[in-house]
């Protein structure tokens, strides 16, 4: 499967600059109905990325970033920041695995290993649900599925994210 990166940047200028925006996301050469499944799902993140940076504060940065974790099946793990004049900040990490038909494939995992991983998260002082874990992961090149979750901080959002890592579930 052949990627492309796509860099998509905007900057709204009214006199002075007020909102910059700066997207790079995948398009997958296609031939096939799995290759348009796959740019169309991306296209929508992108569009949705794009409308909720247009609604944001003046004086914001926006930056959406992507990094392919695994090329069969295709897994990528997406960075979402924001600033604002006040230097506020925000990071939302997110990711998506597809299937080898083009869909969107959500983790299926049995009740023990639902706990093991409940429990490595509560011990690192992480509240998270079955429904998270759902789509909060990804697969990697050794073929392992990272489960993630980002570490709720009081003061700034910050670019840590706390990962477990297994033998794959996925595949």
């Amino acid at each position: 499967m052949e990627i492309t990166d796509i860099a998509d940047n905007k900057t709204d200028t009214d006199g002075d600059i007020k909102r910059r925006t700066f997207i790079n996301y995948p398009q997958v050469k296609c031939c096939g109905k799995a290759e348009k499944r796959i740019n169309a799902f991306i296209i929508k993140i992108v569009d949705a990325y794009k409308k909720d940076a247009s609604a944001a504060s003046s004086y914001s940065y926006h930056r959406l970033k992507y990094r392919v974790c695994r090329h069969k099946p295709l897994s990528l793990f997406f960075e979402s920041e924001s600033r604002g004049k006040d230097g506020l900040f925000s990071y939302a990490p997110f990711s998506v695995t597809f299937s080898e038909h083009g869909y969107a494939v959500p983790l299926s995992l049995d009740k023990k290993q639902k706990r093991k991983v409940k429990r490595y998260f509560s011990d690192n002082g992480i509240r998270i649900s079955y429904r998270d874990m759902k789509y909060s992961y990804y697969i990697d090149n050794n073929g392992d599925t990272v489960i993630y979750a980002k570490k709720s901080d009081k003061r700034r959002a910050k670019r840590s994210v706390v990962e477990y890592r297994a033998p794959s579930f996925a595949e």
